[in-house]
C-alpha cells in the first residue's frame, strides 16, 4: 500500500485533502485513481488507513477508513 507525508493530520477527521508535491507525485507518478488506498502519517504516530474519494488535477480527497496511533514513548 502506498504511503504519504502530511501534516498536520485530525485523527478525528472523516475525509483528508493531499495537495502540493505528493499529491502530484500519486496522481502523476504512482497514477493513483478514486477507489484505491493509501496510508496518511503525520510523523507522530498517526496513520490513516484511506480510500481515495476524488482525484482532481492536482489533489486528492481520501476517505478516512481506519485510524491508528501509535503510543508515545518517553
Amino acid at each position: 500500500m502506498n504511503r504519504f507525508y502530511r501534516t498536520p493530520l485530525d485523527d478525528k477527521a472523516a475525509s483528508v485533502r493531499l495537495d502540493g508535491d505528493e499529491a502530484h507525485h500519486a496522481l502523476r507518478v504512482l497514477r493513483l485513481k478514486a477507489g484505491d488506498e493509501a496510508t496518511l502519517m503525520d510523523g507522530n504516530g498517526l496513520r490513516l488507513r484511506c480510500r481515495i474519494a476524488s482525484a482532481q488535477n492536482s489533489s486528492l480527497e481520501f476517505v478516512v477508513l481506519e485510524k491508528h496511533i501509535a503510543p508515545q514513548i518517553g
